[in-house]
């Protein structure tokens, strides 16, 4: 993962704005990470009840890191607020010179890593043994999938979009700053087709309340990227909180010739409203799968914010849910089956198409899975009679026997599958057994069906999920600076 890098590029960043856009980076490359594959044949998702990876890696600066003296003069501009624009931007150039004469950092830093995927809730990052000094960062992004099955065009286009909820945030002590991330949703066309086309939609959203700055993505259509920079206004009074002026952070990003690293969004509820009105200061555009562009015009800045190209293999526009291979990461990927294989047919949109498509989804997925629940209890390969098989077994089979799954890449209706499939079913049969299985299911008495083992079921059936988190510590060995 190169997540502790990205991480160490945020705590290293001069200046507030850069530090926004460095965070930015890091979340989008987490998400575009999450359609990525990998080359390690190790790293295949798995169907597991709990799991907790702990390391640690070894980092190296490629800049100066922040000091006291640059802390301080930040401090003091941020607070002086009959400062001319022109002294500020001088004081603050004056910092970031100092810094740069400093020459590369050679400070070594260690990024402690914890991964956990878990039903349990309370399931959370441990504390290590041994390690000297504070933290100067922390890092916690967590997702916990929600599936919601839709149906648009009379049941032709079918989709499930995947909701990354859960409380992410990422803390610099050294700058007294703590950032709030919250994640758009993945979504998933023609989730039955071996040509799936997996796209990022909504909106990623970065807020700090110490510096005011917010700053919001929007995810679209054909992979585009559109969103701003605020910068909300100053709460009255003195406050050690209070933002940067504009002008001396253009001159400390301009004087240290480091360009935009990254960028992320703020959500649209309270972020917006942290110190009231805020003003416009910068537009972001592209495409997740090539460039996205930051400009700045009050700050005369523009660059990139990220580039796909330094990110290799390049993120899958399609992907087949039955036979899921090595991802970069796995265990993101088994907290996203298990939402998809437990898609709630109650919260479906789009009438009785998305309903059936909620129900049936288990039973196409069968990467992380047994064969089928008889092969489980009887340990046969063979399928059960026809006579044995649900309502919902029968009309998946049916409808892969009729060909009604299209799987092409052109138009709007691409991959889409049939509406008779999943409304009908074929038979009169199955339409009245598919509207008691919708009763059953919304009174809780639905036997699970499904191909996985009675401990994976027990904790569905206790109201559990699948949760993941990922947590970063960073910290410097003590005595690693050297004159340079």
């Amino acid at each position: 993962m190169c997540h502790g890098q990205l991480l160490l590029a945020v705590y290293q960043a001069s200046v507030p704005l850069e530090r926004l856009l460095a965070v930015a980076r890091l979340c989008i490359t987490f998400l575009t990470d999450i359609l990525r594959r990998s080359d390690d044949a190790q790293e295949i998702p798995i169907m597991i009840l709990g799991h907790h990876y702990i390391s640690h890696r070894q980092l190296t600066g490629a800049a100066a890191p922040p000091t006291a003296s640059t802390h301080t003069t930040t401090a003091a501009v941020a607070g002086a607020t009959t400062t001319t624009s022109s002294s500020a931007a001088a004081a603050a150039a004056a910092a970031a010179s100092g810094a740069a004469s400093s020459g590369i950092d050679s400070t070594i830093y260690r990024a402690f890593l914890q991964e956990v995927c878990s039903f349990d809730a309370q399931e959370g990052p441990k504390s290590f043994v041994g390690v000297e000094g504070s933290p100067l960062a922390l890092l916690n992004l967590q997702v916990n999938p929600v599936a919601v099955a839709k149906s648009k065009r009379l049941g032709r286009e079918l989709s499930i979009k995947v909701e990354l909820a859960g409380s992410s945030s990422l803390g610099l002590s050294e700058w007294e700053e703590d950032y709030v991330i919250s994640w758009p949703a993945l979504r998933f066309t023609t989730p039955v087709s071996p040509n799936c086309q997996v796209t990022i939609k909504g909106e990623l959203g970065i807020s700090c309340r110490a510096t005011g700055l917010l700053l919001s993505l929007a995810f679209g259509n054909n992979y585009s990227v559109k969103g701003t920079i605020e910068q909300a206004q100053a709460p009255s009074g003195p406050s050690t909180a209070a933002t940067q002026p504009l002008s001396a952070q253009a001159a400390a990003v301009q004087g240290t010739g480091n360009p935009a690293r990254g960028a992320a969004g703020v959500s649209g509820g309270g972020g917006r409203t942290l110190h009231g009105k805020g003003s416009l200061l910068g537009l972001v555009n592209g495409y997740w799968t090539s460039i996205i562009s930051v400009s700045c015009p009050k700050l005369g800045m523009e660059g990139v914010l990220y580039d796909a190209s330094q990110q290799l293999p390049a993120a899958l526009p399609y992907i087949d849910l039955a036979h899921l291979g090595p991802m970069r990461l796995p265990r993101v990927w088994s907290a996203i089956h298990d939402a998809l294989l437990y898609t709630d047919p109650r919260m479906a949109s789009g009438g009785r198409a998305a309903t059936k498509l909620a129900l049936t989804m288990h039973a196409y997925l069968k990467a992380l899975t047994l064969e089928s629940a008889a092969a489980r209890d009887t340990g046969s390969s063979s399928e059960p009679p026809r006579g044995q098989l649900s309502a919902a077994q029968r009309a998946a089979s049916a409808g892969q026997q009729a060909g009604s799954v299209t799987a092409t890449r052109g138009g709007s209706s691409a991959g889409a599958l049939s509406y008779s499939a999943l409304s009908s079913g074929g038979t009169d049969e199955d339409i009245e057994e598919f509207d008691r299985m919708i009763e059953s299911n919304g009174k809780g008495s639905a036997e699970d069906t499904r191909a996985v083992p009675p401990c994976y079921k027990a904790e569905h059936a206790a109201g559990r999920k699948l949760k993941y988190l990922l947590h970063y510590t960073l910290t410097s060995v003590p005595g690693s600076i050297t004159d340079g």
